[in-house]
């Protein structure tokens, strides 16, 4: 930053030091480290190490074994500690601590700092610096190094990371260019989401750049509580959440955005970061989510807005990007692919009043490969809350989902359910879904099934060879398994174009009664089946269904003519009312006569009647279009 001046470490007496192993052993019960490539020094003798994988097996955490090197012999060291688990071909880093040169160094920058809003700037040079205890933040003191691949911390840590925010409202730090090997960090031998190796909240006009962070126990970037535009940039991060196992909430993701329901305008920019978890489809994920946006306090009508979710990368993550609870999420522009449960995702909050997905747009994202049977969905609107009845707000209002690519995924391509109560006004539109496991589509339920879906928009999405690898019971285009109210389906394109086809029904209404569902100018040629749609009369009186190319139509049907006068309905789609013979005087659509003969066709809008007034009885037949 312009004008503010610059704190090197070294020049507090840090060494920089630190040396990583890749190649290390030891047998639980002994104490002796042995190293086939490296050759130990008396200058060793003294420096604190971490053995990945060493310590304590008392849970499923793969802990870390924090001692200090008693003597060297040649390729060994004696620990002051023995392993509790034995290593082979382990990870260990060692060097001297650099707690007291970060602190003197930060204690400089926060004292220019105080007399003026510049502050300063700490340098972290070239080399691998070791720290034991956690370094409080504050204000107007950024970080900064020689890049994150260049300028390392490395937390050797029982407890706690290298650094958390001191308390309070944290003001114009702007780190980068450094990275965080967190390998070493202990949990204690069970999960805690607060082991965080780069612990910020309550940020305000703030950004983190181009920084790197390996093996977080929890969440690696973490953004609670933010405000006033702060960004988090260009940022690489490898197997967040080690210690989380999947499922194991809150916490455990790559970066965290923890929202409040205050004054605050929490206007966080989380773009360009590539987040790459271990999960693939036989290795469970750590950690649950890449991005992660939760509501930490709050209801619908005082959640924060202003989260920006752009361009990212993630893949091998529980879920790749998860809002949970802010108003008004822009998840645009990013690629999401090989997250076991889904790709992108708007589910329940971590308390009962956090309302999922209101004006959230999703857009522009490409979401594929999700690598978990009858889950590894692309995108899931999940209208649920982690199974709290409490939750009585109005859920995933106004959503829109939009222009995005879902592809290959193993569940569904778009999920869109609903639990404990109604949903409104979302929009699934201009999608690209094609070659998923399931059904291209799913509105469903997940969990009770007494609420509804009201005025959802289903326009303008090309469905495309989905189903192939589902049984015969959810291989369509859309399944409709949820009660809805004014639904719409416009404009789709359905068809299935492989050697041996598998999306059979373009769409299939299952099980609840539709009311008001218009199904118009969408596009069946191509699909396997003769059957464009079924819904086993489950359409209520006021659907429509017209216009749609592809579907067979349902030929004439003779109409048994009672007393005169005689009316008739048409049903969802449109017919032509075809009178013959008899002797007739008027032919009537409401109070309007079209017709005083006999031998005459009228033409039906869905749901339209014709009056037939006689004297002798006429033949009518109905032809369904």
């Amino acid at each position: 930053m312009a004008g503010q001046r610059v704190f090197s470490i070294k020049d507090y007496g840090a060494k920089c030091d630190g040396i990583r192993l890749e190649d290390v052993s030891m047998t639980a019960g002994s104490a002796v480290l042995t190293s086939t490539a490296y050759t130990f020094i008396s200058a060793d003798i003294g420096k604190v190490i971490g053995v990945e994988g060493a310590g304590t097996t008392t849970s499923a955490i793969n802990t870390v074994l924090q001692s200090t090197i008693v003597s060297v012999s040649g390729n060994t060291a004696t620990l002051n500690n023995n392993a509790i688990s034995t290593v082979s071909a382990g990870r260990a880093t060692f060097g001297t601590s650099d707690d007291a040169a970060f602190n003197a160094a930060q204690d400089a920058a926060r004292a220019l700092g105080q007399f003026s809003t510049r502050g300063g700037r700490v340098f972290i040079p070239a080399g691998r610096s070791i720290t034991t205890a956690q370094l409080n933040r504050y204000s107007y003191v950024s970080y900064f190094g020689d890049g994150r691949s260049i300028s390392l911390i490395c937390p050797i840590t029982a407890s706690g990371g290298w650094m958390r925010a001191a308390g309070g409202q944290i003001s114009a730090v702007h780190d980068r260019d450094f990275g965080i090997e967190a390998g070493n960090m202990n949990c204690g031998g069970s999960y805690s989401s607060s082991t965080k190796p780069y612990n910020l909240f309550n940020m305000g006009q703030s950004s983190t750049m181009n920084i790197a962070i390996w093996d977080s126990p929890a969440t690696a970037i973490p953004y609670d509580n933010s405000r006033d535009q702060c960004t988090l940039g260009f940022n690489l991060i490898v197997n967040p959440g080690r210690c989380a196992a999947a499922g194991n909430l809150p916490g455990g993701s790559g970066i965290g955005i923890g929202t409040l329901s205050t004054t605050n305008a929490e206007q966080v920019l989380v773009i360009g970061n590539v987040i790459l978890g271990v999960a693939t489809s036989t290795i469970a994920p750590n950690g649950n989510n890449g991005i992660f946006v939760e509501s930490q306090s709050g209801t619908a009508a005082t959640m924060t807005s202003g989260v920006r979710i752009i361009g990212n990368y993630v893949s091998g993550m529980r879920f790749g990007i998860l809002d949970a609870g802010a108003l008004g999420t822009v998840i645009e522009g990013n690629i999401c692919e090989g997250n076991t449960l889904a790709q992108i995702a708007i589910g329940g909050g971590t308390i009962p009043a956090g309302v999922p997905g209101i004006d959230t747009l999703i857009t522009g994202n490409i979401c594929r490969n999700g690598v978990t049977n009858a889950a590894g969905h692309g995108i899931w609107i999940d209208g649920s809350d982690q199974g709290t009845s409490s939750h009585t707000s109005k859920s995933v209002i106004r959503c829109r989902v939009t222009n995005n690519q879902v592809l290959g995924n193993r569940g569904y391509g778009i999920v869109y359910q609903i639990y404990t109560v109604d949903s409104y006004g979302v929009e699934i539109s201009d999608n690209h879904v094609r070659g998923n496991g399931q059904s291209g589509m799913l509105l469903g339920f997940n969990g009770g099934v007494s609420k509804r879906v009201y005025n959802c928009r289903i326009r303008g999405n090309t469905i495309v060879n989905n189903g192939v690898r589902a049984s015969a019971n959810d291989t369509y285009g859309i399944r409709l398994a949820v009660a809805t109210t004014g639904l719409e389906v416009a404009d789709n394109r359905f068809y299935d174009d492989q050697t041996t086809p598998t999306q059979t029904i373009g769409l299939r209404v299952v099980t609840y009664a539709q009311i008001g569902l218009v199904m118009k100018d969408n596009n069946f040629i191509g699909s396997p089946t003769s059957v464009g749609y079924s819904a086993a009369g489950l359409l209520d009186a006021t659907s429509v269904i017209v216009d749609n190319l592809g579907l067979p139509p349902a030929g004439p049907t003779a109409v048994p003519v009672t007393a005169s006068p005689f009316t008739y309905t048409a049903g969802n789609a449109p017919e032509d009312l075809y009178v013959d013979g008899g002797t007739v005087a008027t032919i009537a659509k409401g109070a309007t006569t079209v017709a005083t003969t006999t031998n005459r066709m009228v033409r039906l809008a869905p749901g339209e009647s014709a009056t037939v007034t006689y004297s002798a009885a006429p033949t009518i037949v109905a032809d369904k279009r």
